[in-house]
């Protein structure tokens, strides 16, 4: 049966409160900060390329990236919503949200430059300080969650870590005049993030596929 307009306002009540809400009340924290901080509103409504005047391609390999980083913590926070608050679960709901939260934080890290500026300048972090704070965090995760990661197919989450590190020891150690530096920083984070999201597609896809009785393969 057709829902009325009237009908569909009322029982999606719950959901205009939790999405406009804070949607609302950000937009008004954003817009009173760049107000006090004399910053034009254009900075933060705009495209960026639109700003600077670049080519549609500036940043192409690294705004791919963050598409992946979004869709591994969409991806675990959803399943981990779908999972319930069963006993049976519970172990698996924790592993996927704490997984969901690391990977939005790295998400939000790469597309605002958190270790790289904003720690540094703002909050006088240093930006090594901040990266190894990352790699603490990653590493309590893996090991509170390890017997859970072990029943998994974790070879993909070892290739993410490997090629997410040498990114990371290419971007502290190697001068920007070497030839390939940037070829292999940004190709290995991109190879390194794309693992990331293979492992919790595949990892969601299994559990939910036995939650089911479906085939996970």
């Amino acid at each position: 049966m057709q829902k009325t307009i009237r009908t569909q306002l009322s029982d999606l009540r719950p959901v205009f409160l939790w999405v406009y809400g804070p949607l609302c009340m950000g937009m008004v924290i954003i817009l009173g900060a760049i107000y006090a901080a004399g910053i034009p509103l254009a900075w933060l409504t705009r495209d960026p390329l639109a700003i600077m005047g670049g080519e549609f391609y500036v940043g192409s390999i690294s705004n791919f990236g963050i598409l992946f980083w979004c869709g591994a913590a969409t991806i675990s926070l959803f399943t981990a919503g779908l999972l319930g608050r069963s006993e049976e679960a519970r172990e698996d709901r924790k592993f996927l949200l704490f997984g969901g939260l690391l990977t939005l934080l790295l998400c939000l890290d790469d597309l605002y430059m958190f270790h790289e500026t904003v720690f540094p300048r703002y909050f006088h972090l240093k930006e090594g300080l901040v990266v190894l704070s990352y790699g603490v965090l990653l590493m309590a995760y893996v090991w509170r969650f390890r017997k859970t990661i072990l029943e998994s197919r974790f070879l993909l989450l070892l290739l993410a870590s490997l090629f997410l590190g040498v990114s990371a020891v290419v971007d502290r150690l190697v001068h920007d005049t070497f030839p390939l530096r940037h070829l292999i920083e940004d190709g290995s984070k991109l190879f390194g993030i794309v693992s990331w999201f293979a492992y919790y597609l595949t990892f969601c896809r299994n559990l939910l596929a036995a939650k089911t009785g479906a085939s996970g393969e």
